[in-house]
């Protein structure tokens, strides 16, 4: 397999060790992509339906270092601070998932710091992305049932946690999305190397013949600066229905 040129200086995106750590300023934009996106699904979602579901697979604490919020406040405050939020009258679920229990408790003592609601209830899950949110999937077609209109965000470290294969089943489902993010710099580091293909074939859920081949063409068309983002959206349903698949990575400023 070729490797894929670019930037040889590259971020870093092992686990950190601490419960809580810096942020980063990618992480910034990614969450300004998941705020912006929220808070115009969520009044459209609404108008039609009267619960939605919301699904973080890699919630963390819930803060940063410095105090920042984490992705699952940065996704409740998108409704508790919208400009319309008279006008989103549906029940709204947030299922917030998270492997490490201190990251788990610290996400828990976050959300009793804001004021919900009565219309907003909050779920959180100890256990990992994969099992948590294929157990959910299993249990849903185990009843032959329909899921709420639904959003994922799922924000892994690295590449290796987060198959498409899950997000996939998921979006068989009517009026669900997926936002994920994709490192494709960091990703960009182990192109060539045997033994990562497996994974990197379930990321992208298809064998390397065909994602080296859009990844070879990003790279002609040059790379960016290592803290710009863009969502690149790829759709997919069954019968007539139509769902979004969000995937953004390190791409083109916002």
């Amino acid at each position: 397999m070729p490797t894929v040129g670019g930037p040889a200086r590259l971020r870093c995106m092992a686990k950190p060790d601490e419960t809580v750590w810096e942020i980063e300023p990618h992480t910034l934009a990614k969450h300004a992509i998941l705020r912006g996106y929220l808070q115009a699904w969520l009044p459209i979602m609404s108008k039609y339906n009267r619960r939605l579901v919301y699904v973080d697979g890699f919630a963390g604490p819930g803060v940063y270092k410095g105090g920042e919020p984490g992705s699952p406040t940065i996704a409740l405050n998108a409704f508790l601070e919208h400009k319309q939020r008279d006008l989103i009258d549906a029940e709204l679920v947030y299922i917030f998932i998270e492997e490490d229990a201190a990251r788990v408790s610290c996400l828990k003592e976050e959300l009793e710091k804001l004021e919900l609601p009565s219309q907003v209830t909050t779920h959180v899950e100890h256990g990992t992305f994969e099992d948590s949110f294929s157990s959910v999937l299993d249990a849903v077609e185990e009843k032959n049932a329909n899921l709420a209109p639904t959003f994922a965000f799922i924000d892994p470290f690295g590449y290796a946690q987060a198959p498409m294969s899950v997000s996939e089943r998921f979006l068989q489902f009517e009026r669900c999305e997926v936002l994920i993010y994709v490192p494709l710099r960091f990703i960009n580091r182990f192109l060539g190397m045997t033994e990562q293909e497996p994974a990197l074939n379930a990321l992208f859920g298809t064998a390397a013949e065909q994602w080296l081949h859009a990844l070879l063409r990003d790279e002609e068309r040059g790379w960016p600066g290592e803290d710009e983002a863009v969502p690149v959206e790829h759709r997919s349903g069954r019968g007539s229905a139509l769902q979004r698949h969000n995937v953004f990575g390190d791409a083109t400023a916002l």
